[in-house]
């Protein structure tokens, strides 16, 4: 497959990743989940002044090919480094696990063996999701899907000990991979069951930074909830959403 790139999506997550950089301005190293084409975390080191190390992981080999030649042609390779490698099988010391970006596959599927299994999120969306927020980060900069389950993926961060301290949120119009008929039943199906929300062919995309830290004391979760779980819900299809998350030891 060639590299995935959506370009409102990438844009969105580079700015997102922007965010992180101007909110953190001391981190050193930074690991990506998902390359992609590298285009996004290339703009977003050219805009955001962050003089640290980026580390991407892309399990897809013709992928990683084309990030490595976008990033020389940034002239971006001392910074932005490119492995063709399985994020998940990656052995880092506990002392190196300090921050993850990443833009997971999140399209919910019930087809064990989907046509582009790079792009599936598993039958919620989340699978891929939980286990970066499982891996032991102490920040994470990650995008969630109003279509794939958002509440019950803030409630896996609460679960690992995460702190939402802030969040960005776009409304997205389905792309190609989303509109695919199997994906597009799974959205509808996970919609009247109150697992995903959607205004017709738009869903939100947000990119949350969750911290494990005793240093914050307020949690923007409730907050995010609320604006992922009430989209759509004046829509004739639409399923209407629950009680929003308001502490984050409830979970």
């Amino acid at each position: 497959m060639s590299a995935f790139y959506d370009p409102e999506e990438s844009e969105f997550y580079g700015l997102c990743v922007e965010d992180l950089f101007r909110r953190h301005p001391k981190l050193h190293k930074v690991y990506e989940f998902g390359v992609g084409s590298g285009e996004a975390v290339c703009g977003a080191l050219r805009r955001g002044g962050f003089l640290g190390q980026v580390h991407g992981f892309e399990i897809d080999a013709r992928s990683a090919d084309i990030a490595r030649d976008v990033v020389r042609g940034s002239g971006l390779a001392h910074r932005y480094h490119v492995t063709h490698a399985d994020f998940f099988t990656v052995s880092l010391p506990d002392s190196e696990r300090t921050c993850v970006i990443a833009n997971p596959p999140y399209l919910p599927l019930l087809d064990g063996q989907p046509r582009y299994p790079h792009l599936s999120g598993g039958v919620r969306g989340t699978t891929v999701s939980e286990r970066i927020l499982s891996a032991g980060f102490d920040t994470v900069m990650m995008m969630i899907s109003s279509y794939a389950d958002p509440r019950s993926l803030l409630h896996h961060a609460m679960r690992c000990g995460y702190t939402l301290t802030s969040w960005m949120v776009r409304p997205i119009r389905m792309g190609r991979f989303s509109r695919r008929p199997a994906v597009h039943r799974r959205i509808r199906g996970m919609s009247r069951a109150g697992a995903a929300f959607v205004a017709g062919d738009t869903y939100l995309l947000a990119g949350g930074i969750w911290r494990r830290s005793a240093d914050y004391s307020y949690d923007e979760t409730g907050h995010l909830d609320l604006v992922m779980t009430r989209f759509g819900a004046s829509g004739p299809d639409e399923f209407a959403p629950g009680p929003p998350l308001t502490d984050r030891m409830d979970a």
